[in-house]
């Protein structure tokens, strides 16, 4: 059995909760068996078993972790990784302490016998950290997210309902939508100021997101849209139901996400598999996930949103072009059933790691 372990979610799930659960519910039925359990960090070691072959941490529980205990739970048995995200990736941190934190990592990361990348960003963020320390990484596997037939049959119906002639001559409010949990970086703030100063196109900002991942700055952003001169154009909806969020896309027509890093961001693909086109920032992972004046519009890096915004506010035409643009990339995606492959190849050089440990021991 190969054991897959994520710290226990919130409210607020991540991208990465997201991904895991599509990713194993996806991996082939002829695949090792594979268990995924939640675990707090200080239970880690007791929680597993001899039937245990080898052992997978989310990102997240891996950087809660410290060396000593990496180190133990690799000695036992194979350690693999899914990267997500890790603290030493954090755009907010100074030089030094990014130093400090990938050298930390490095060390943690060289008892890995596997890494799964969640995107090429990743992969070659890695492999350039270990050749500037003159190391050998691990094994490394980039399996990026997938996206869903199902949405992909839904998108084209969605389109054609986004097309002039099928919708009401007093439509002409814009829809702009942000799914991503209330977090600085996530900079939902940055989008708030963007939009103050296009008050003079028609348009509604749906929010949607957790606000337990950073309490703080989540009041701070629900303060500032109350006193804001055009609260009255925004809906901050907090956490809702998959399907809520499908309806949301639906109606949007436009994706918006002023995220100050990602190492890819699943839903810019979520976005362009119901035919809505992205406006990001040319970041991290994002440029895998929008292709730029195609499924969306990329900024540089620290530029303002409202020169993208308003150039898609101002011309129906321009947004109706990324939209069909935004499904063609979208059919360019592979599907989870296909990465869910991908990830069963990567485990399966896992099990045969654990194979060799034993035959070595025996």
């Amino acid at each position: 059995m190969i054991l897959v372990l994520a710290p226990p979610p919130g409210t607020a799930i991540s991208g990465g909760y997201l991904y895991n659960e599509k990713i194993l519910d996806s991996a082939p039925v002829a695949a090792e068996k594979i268990e995924y359990r939640f675990v707090r960090s200080n239970e880690i070691e007791r929680r597993s078993d001899r039937r245990v072959q080898a052992m997978i941490l989310d990102s997240l529980l891996f950087s809660e972790l410290d060396l000593p205990t990496i180190r133990s739970l690799a000695q036992r048995r194979p350690l693999g990784l899914v990267y997500h995200h890790m603290p030493s990736m954090d755009p907010r941190l100074s030089a030094r302490e990014q130093l400090v934190r990938t050298s930390r990592e490095i060390r943690k990361l060289r008892h890995c016998s596997l890494i799964v990348a969640t995107s090429r960003y990743v992969a070659k963020t890695l492999r350039n950290r270990f050749a500037h320390r003159r190391l050998r990484p691990p094994t490394i596997a980039v399996v990026r997210p997938g996206i869903s037939p199902l949405e992909m049959e839904r998108a084209q119906t969605t389109s054609d309902l986004r097309k002039p002639e099928h919708r009401p001559r007093s439509e002409c409010t814009v829809r702009i939508l942000t799914v991503a949990n209330v977090h600085p970086r996530k900079a939902q703030h940055r989008l708030l100021e963007a939009l103050e100063r296009l008050t003079h196109f028609s348009w509604h900002w749906d929010v949607v997101g957790g606000h337990e991942s950073d309490p703080g700055y989540a009041e701070r952003f629900n303060d500032r849209v109350r006193c804001s001169p055009v609260a009255q154009r925004i809906t901050v909806h907090g956490v809702l139901s998959p399907e809520r969020v499908h309806d949301l896309y639906t109606e949007a027509d436009l994706f918006a996400l002023a995220s100050r890093f990602e190492t890819f961001g699943m839903v810019f693909t979520e976005a362009a598999s119901h035919a809505v086109p992205s406006v990001a920032e040319a970041v991290g992972g994002v440029p895998e996930a929008i292709s730029h004046r195609e499924s969306g519009l990329l900024c540089l890096p620290g530029t303002s949103f409202d020169k993208p915004l308003a150039a898609l506010l101002r011309n129906r035409h321009r947004r109706r072009q990324l939209a069909s643009g935004a499904l063609r990339f979208a059919t360019t995606l592979p599907d989870w059933r296909a990465q869910g492959a991908l990830f069963a190849e990567a485990l399966d050089r896992l099990r045969r790691c654990s194979s060799q440990a034993q035959g070595k021991r025996a």
